[in-house]
């Protein structure tokens, strides 16, 4: 096939997805839609990891670092696990 001739079958549909898919993209709602979604998941993504940190890594008795599976840094502290507590 020559370059002149009618475009195939893919080429069709790729021009009419990319004509779609401009008139999508340019849609003031989904945009505002798009943008809130990235707010709204960067937040929740760092109150997630600071849950994380909170109730896996300084918590008092489990923790990673105060805790009896850790560095044991509450014992230290305080002197004894049972004052610790």
């Amino acid at each position: 096939m020559n370059s002149n001739s009618t475009p195939s079958g893919l080429k069709k549909f790729e021009n009419g997805f990319i004509r779609i898919a401009g008139k999508i993209s340019g849609n003031r709602l989904l945009l505002t839609l798009r943008d809130t979604f990235v707010l709204v998941a960067a937040t929740t993504m760092i109150a997630g990891f600071g849950i994380m940190i909170q109730n896996v890594i300084v918590d008092s008795m489990n923790g990673l670092i105060f805790g009896k599976q850790g560095l044991q840094l509450g014992r230290l502290i305080s002197g004894s696990w049972a004052t610790w507590q």
